[in-house]
């Protein structure tokens, strides 16, 4: 080590300054004298005085409520629709208004068979949700997440967004669900596994849902009987959650959680057509009550296929 001091000059830059466009700068030679920085004291940051702090948690609970229910609700529902960021896929709310229009794939192969859901959107005003409000303090979000997830109905564009929105919710906050409406089945084979995947993910804490509105077509079937093909379409990508909630609360409510469109519960022209080939005679379709008690006659079945061989414990009387 040098026994000298330290010499203290200013910071040259010894940096050679380009003048190749003709331009009248300084010559190559030109030294830039830079002073030193001068480092800013850091600002310490004050809390507010109390008197500019507004007491939200002294207000009564009544008045805490009506402010939870004018941020976190809207009458018209939350509609959640899939958008890609960058290479991830994610869930957005958006404002926009769905009216539910079936339509028939028409090939040479497939005539009148109903493979995917459109519908027809509107843009219109909804409400923006303070969802950013439950974030204040744990006692807030305590009080205010039922009111988010427990006083909405939730419109989801189909099961990969049903699948992106409780896969990131907890199992706790699954539980608060209770309306929930699909818009779209997942008939690809890209995004038929999606329906399994939704419902197996529902299964860890949504077992408290009220209602399950199915509002676009199952009926993606060509034979008769149709509401055993409907009972089968659904157990098969959503056994896990049935049977939870047959475990919780019976098979009964369980069964009457589903709600299926009128629409779903009609054979289609294709169906009647090849019951007409089968039995060789024209008869009257049966009608949608009839075609709701097979539904849930088979799925009761399915149910109880557990109890009838004897492994494991059963989920009620069938």
């Amino acid at each position: 080590m040098s026994s000298y001091p330290k010499r203290k000059r200013a910071q040259v830059s010894y940096t050679e300054l380009d003048s190749d466009n003709g331009e009248h700068g300084p010559s190559e030679n030109h030294v830039a004298l830079i002073s030193p920085s001068k480092k800013r004291p850091k600002k310490l940051v004050q809390p507010l005085p109390k008197h500019k702090i507004f007491p939200f948690m002294d207000l009564p609970r009544e008045l805490r409520d009506e402010i939870y229910c004018e941020l976190l609700t809207d009458s018209k529902g939350i509609y959640l629709a899939n958008e890609m960021r960058g290479i991830r896929r994610v869930v957005k709310q958006d404002n926009r208004e769905i009216v539910h229009e079936p339509w028939w794939k028409k090939d040479r192969r497939y005539d009148n068979r109903p493979c995917y859901t459109t519908y027809t959107i509107k843009s219109m005003e909804r409400q923006e949700l303070a969802t950013h409000f439950l974030a204040v303090s744990h006692v807030i979000k305590s009080e205010a997440e039922p009111w988010l997830y427990s006083d909405n109905r939730f419109i989801l564009e189909d099961t990969v967004a049903l699948h992106g929105f409780v896969i990131t919710l907890t199992p706790s906050t699954r539980g608060l669900l209770r309306r929930i409406t699909i818009l779209g089945w997942g008939w690809t084979q890209m995004r038929k596994p999606m329906n399994f995947s939704a419902f197996s993910t529902l299964a860890e804490g949504g077992v408290n849902l009220r209602s399950l509105r199915f509002d676009c077509d199952l009926r993606c079937v060509s034979t008769s009987d149709l509401g055993r093909k409907l009972a089968k379409l659904l157990y098969r990508s959503c056994f896990l959650w049935l049977e939870a909630m047959a475990r919780i609360r019976g098979v009964e409510d369980a069964l009457a959680v589903l709600d299926l469109t009128v629409e779903n519960l009609k054979e289609t022209p294709k169906q009647l057509w090849n019951q007409q080939l089968q039995k060789g005679e024209s008869q009257p379709p049966p009608s949608p009550e009839e075609v709701l008690q097979v539904f849930r006659r088979q799925l009761k079945q399915y149910l109880g296929v557990k109890e009838a061989n004897g492994s494991g414990k059963g989920h009620g009387k069938v």
